[in-house]
């Protein structure tokens, strides 16, 4: 499922990148090869660059634990900075991992 998420962003961003972000690219490829965390640190690269689709991506995996430790809270701060940067797959992710965060706190 992550895989099948990550390849059709990944297509998404080569069609309709106005600028090729090298970062995201190599984090792409680092990903596919399943060294997540040279995915993380260049994600993080990038995401700092203005990419809209890195702190999505790491957003995915904080949810998911993919190859990281879940961490809602992570995972919330990386959707956010999506947000800002206009991601509606990261919009409609947030509100679902706030009600992830909200039930874990009541449960504390």
């Amino acid at each position: 499922m992550l895989r099948k998420l990550f390849l059709s962003s990944f297509a998404f961003t080569l069609s309709f990148s106005v600028w090729a972000n090298d970062a995201f690219f190599e984090g792409a490829s680092a990903l596919d090869k399943r060294d997540i965390q040279s995915a993380i640190t260049l994600f993080k690269q990038a995401a700092s660059e203005g990419h809209d689709i890195a702190p999505y991506t790491l957003g995915v995996l904080y949810e998911k634990g993919e190859g990281v430790k879940q961490d809602f809270y992570q995972a919330k701060i990386w959707y956010s900075k999506a947000v800002d940067k206009g991601h509606r797959g990261a919009r409609a992710r947030l509100p679902i991992i706030e009600s992830k965060i909200a039930a874990l706190e009541e449960g504390n």
